[in-house]
């Protein structure tokens, strides 16, 4: 005797024919189970980030910004003498050299090279894929002393919160008051 998905069948016999009947109601077979987790993995692996692109462009925009107040902060700690500053405007950020201290940008002024470009480092909104930015508190421009301290009008140890917004979804950043450090609070 020979065992049978619904029970014992004795070989040779009529019975025979009812293994193959119960086999064929038991359901899928493991190639025919493998091509549907296939499928499934594919539709997955193409609906997925469509359904979280805006997150994938805000953390992107949040990772330029980061790098960007990062490099303003460079600037400082490396070149004695030079005031480079971050500057938020309508639909655009940007940084430049603060020649009279004023903490706003100035005719005269330059802007930092772009190391691609080698033009003004102004960064457009629509550049960055989002639809604002803000800081909070609010500030025109944010600088870093030598020692890589963040410095604004109204500073305060709490530090910067820029909020980048696209479609509806927000992100925010951090920029440390004491340390300098950029990070996006999750």
């Amino acid at each position: 005797m020979r065992r049978c998905g619904t029970g014992m069948v004795t070989v040779g016999s009529r019975r025979r024919s009812g293994c193959r009947a119960a086999a064929g109601r038991r359901g899928m077979t493991v190639v025919e189970l493998i091509m549907v987790i296939v499928i499934i993995g594919a539709l997955a692996v193409v609906a997925v980030p469509r359904l979280f692109r805006h997150d994938y462009e805000l953390r992107g925009a949040a990772d330029r910004l980061t790098a960007d107040l990062r490099y303003c902060q460079e600037l400082n700690l490396n070149r004695a003498g030079e005031a480079w500053c971050f500057g938020l405007a309508a639909g655009e950020y940007f940084l430049w050299r603060d020649d009279d201290g004023s903490g706003s940008p100035d005719a005269g002024e330059p802007y930092a090279a772009e190391p691609l470009t080698g033009g003004d480092w102004r960064v457009s909104f629509a550049a960055l894929r989002i639809d604002s930015l803000t800081a909070e508190p609010a500030v025109a421009g944010v600088g870093f002393s030598r020692r890589g301290r963040p410095t604004y009008a109204g500073w305060s140890s709490a530090g910067i919160d820029f909020r980048l917004a696209r479609g509806g979804r927000e992100l925010l950043l951090h920029l440390e008051g004491i340390t300098g450090c950029v990070h996006v609070v999750e």
